[in-house]
């Protein structure tokens, strides 16, 4: 019993009267006051602390996790279950797990709360996969760098309200909504990104995304766009016009399978930097249309399956693109299946080393120029033409061969082909040539002339 609960009683055993029992409320609610008076100075301080708030709304009962079960930074000081705010269910040896008692309802909303600004979120929210909603907008992340797996894997995850989410000191968004694929919109206009260098992966697999407005975006520090867009299948429109992209270095796979997207105006890149495109526009299956007309691929090392699978592409102008420093172009337009010309006249292929596929399965193609291809150190023509069902004629007259060491199915399934110029043939590194005119059943000429064994 405290001092103050033993003065009072020895007061109230001597008051016997009326006027006693007065005094002695008196004395109750002066205790009383007196408590408040210390008690809410404290919660306004405790108020005062509060920097960083996240509201989740998650399903299920039982022990739940609110954090990430890997998540290893500063953990909140209050958690709170459905607006309770008088009891703080922390649990101090995991943070990262609360119980959730049964007689709640199968979706319950938890509060977190820390008493300090926090400089990083990598990881605090991935593979939730109990996660529906979550709100940020009283959150201070204004001292936040890294963002980087934030949401990854939150599979279930149907909205997120940043608010005026502070993202002015944020370097890194690679993996934020990696495999998010419940979310369907993201308003994303708060974002300051002037400092973003690595951007890889951010909306990888958001499958279920179909309107996304990056206008505010800042990307002139941005180093890394890889996988950007990956299977963002329901996204029907993409305005990029504001990207700056002078130092992005890879683009490989970041508009792989979009596959609603039938127009991508990219004519405002800067790609003076850009070293690798490699299935960068791969299974979009309804892009009727690109625009690369100022792309600079001077730099570019890889162009491996870049148009692969585009099977909507009736023409495509890459007149521009210089490919004097490329080494791979395996697959390059294999499966554009409606393609029917392609002018390669402009190519500079010195440096490419391998093309195998690299028209495969164009079913549609039946002018194809490419007289003036280097192939001097190219080592595998694999499947170079295979199905190429509609071409008649073909002159590789130019072609040089003596480092090839892979001819397998070069021109099978070549079904229309009637006259092939092949005559500087030369097989001294030869190796396979298995299946090399399989069902060219219309083939009547074939000029080896200069052939070397």
């Amino acid at each position: 019993m405290s001092k103050i609960q033993k003065s009072y009683q020895y007061k109230s055993i001597k008051r016997k009267n009326g006027n006693n029992m007065i005094i002695n409320y008196f004395i109750v609610i002066s205790i009383l006051l007196s408590v408040i008076e210390i008690v809410n100075p404290l919660r306004q301080f405790q108020l005062y602390l509060q920097n960083s708030e996240i509201t989740l709304i998650i399903n299920g009962i039982g022990e739940q996790y609110i954090l990430y079960y890997g998540y290893s930074d500063i953990c909140p000081d209050y958690i709170y279950l459905n607006d309770d705010e008088e009891n703080n269910i922390k649990n101090i040896d995991n943070c990262r797990t609360i119980i959730i008692p049964s007689e709640e309802n199968q979706i319950n909303q938890v509060k977190l709360i820390w008493n300090t600004k926090l400089s990083s979120l990598v990881n605090i929210l991935k593979e939730m996969t109990n996660l529906i909603e979550v709100d940020l907008s009283k959150f201070d992340a204004s001292e936040v760098e890294d963002m980087t797996y934030m949401f990854q894997d939150s599979s279930s995850l149907e909205s997120i309200n940043f608010g005026n989410f502070n993202t002015s000191k944020v370097k890194a968004m690679a993996c934020m909504f990696y495999n998010c694929k419940s979310l369907s919109s993201l308003d994303l206009s708060s974002f300051d990104t002037s400092k973003v260098t690595e951007m890889r992966l951010l909306f990888f697999g958001c499958s279920n995304l179909i309107s996304l407005n990056l206008e505010s975006f800042d990307t002139s520090e941005t180093l890394n766009m890889e996988f950007l867009f990956f299977n963002c299948s329901k996204l029907q429109y993409l305005s990029l016009n504001n990207f700056d992209t002078s130092k992005v270095q890879k683009m490989n796979f970041m508009f792989y399978q979009c596959n609603s997207l039938e127009y991508l105006d990219l004519s405002t890149f800067n790609t003076s930097s850009l070293i690798d495109m490699e299935s960068m526009f791969s299974y979009s299956e309804r892009l009727t249309s690109i625009n690369l007309y100022n792309f600079d691929t001077s730099k570019v090392i890889k162009m491996k399956s870049l148009f692969e699978g585009c099977s909507s592409l009736h023409y495509l102008n890459i007149s521009t693109l210089d490919t004097s420093n490329v080494n791979n172009m395996d697959n390059m337009f294999a499966n554009c299946l409606n393609l029917k010309s392609l002018d390669l006249f402009h190519f500079n292929t010195h440096k490419l080393l391998s093309a195998s596929g690299m028209f495969s399965d164009c079913i549609s193609l039946t002018s194809l120029n490419i007289s003036n291809f280097d192939t001097s150190q190219i080592t595998d023509m694999s499947s170079f033409f295979k199905n190429c069902h509609n071409i008649l004629n073909l002159d590789l007259s130019s072609f040089e061969t003596s480092k090839v060491a892979n001819m397998e199915s070069m021109f099978e399934g070549c079904t229309s082909l009637s006259s092939l110029n092949f005559n500087n043939i030369n097989t001294n590194s030869l190796l396979s040539l298995d299946n090399m005119f399989k069902d060219c059943f219309n083939l009547e000429y074939i000029n080896f002339e200069s052939y070397i064994d």
